[in-house]
């Protein structure tokens, strides 16, 4: 809420992408997903720092793991992977790394 009174769309962003970990880490995918898909269209139509797409994509990743669509979650993880791996800055790349490897790896 508070994000939605004074935030910019970067808080807004990123305030979604904490949503979707908590209800993922809940068991409850669908909710996650949902979180994670707004956070995606914000940082879509106004990007943030580079490591917001990653942690969107990562929060992607778990929500379809959640809802048991491998596809999905095999997507989205090669996806974050890959935007992980393009963080311009190496500390941002560890803070990612970190919290990515508590991510399933897709079967």
């Amino acid at each position: 809420y508070h994000w939605g009174q004074i935030g910019q769309a970067e808080n807004q962003g990123r305030a979604a992408c904490l949503l979707a970990h908590v209800h993922a880490l809940l068991g409850q995918g669908a909710q996650a997903k949902t979180y994670a898909e707004s956070a995606l269209a914000i940082f879509t139509a106004d990007p943030g720092e580079d490591w917001d797409l990653a942690f969107v994509q990562a929060e992607l990743a778990l929500a379809a793991q959640v809802l048991g669509d491998a596809a999905a979650h095999a997507a989205h993880y090669a996806q974050a992977k890959a935007l992980g791996e393009a963080l311009a800055e190496e500390g941002d790349r560890e803070v990612f790394f970190t919290e990515f490897a508590r991510i399933p790896k897709p079967v």
